[in-house]
């Protein structure tokens, strides 16, 4: 059975902070921001978020189990790697939007396609590297060295 009480406490808090005209108006201009200059792509964000966090999580399994694992270190390296992303993605996501939304074709799509796929290539190739390292598989050596090929095939 439901607890009314605590249910009527998160809706009168939540009213409460609606009262707060400057505080919704910022929340909700940071809102639309992201709405209308990054996740226009809902299924990267979706497909991003999930590698992300599954890369942060076998990371973090990987060196509890080589007791190597410590909060402070995750973190830092979490808040440093959010802070880059999401200031990347943000200032890739505004700069395109501007500089071509009045373009006749849309462009816009034809670059946040090899752009986004980057972030997910560096992070599947993490979980590789980390799984590696702490595994062995030859399977993921394979892989690995399959991506290393590919990626100095391009390099001049």
């Amino acid at each position: 059975m439901p607890n009314f009480n605590y249910i009527s406490a998160q809706l009168t808090h939540v009213y409460e902070e609606i009262l707060h005209p400057k505080l919704y108006a910022f929340v909700t201009a940071v809102g639309l921001f992201i709405c209308q200059y990054v996740f226009s792509q809902w299924a990267f964000a979706i497909a991003f978020f999930i590698i992300f966090i599954m890369d942060t999580i076998s990371g973090s399994y990987i060196s509890w189990r080589q007791k190597e694992f410590s909060g402070k270190i995750f973190r830092d390296k979490l808040m440093d790697k959010c802070i880059a992303y999401f200031t990347i993605i943000i200032s890739f996501s505004v700069a395109t939007k501007m500089l071509l939304e009045e373009s006749d074709t849309n462009l816009i799509k034809y670059l946040n396609l090899p752009f986004y796929t980057l972030f997910i290539t560096v992070e599947l190739r993490s979980i590789f590297v980390k799984w590696y390292r702490f595994t062995r598989w030859e399977w993921l050596e394979k892989l690995l060295d399959l991506i290393d090929q590919v990626t100095n095939r391009n390099k001049p």
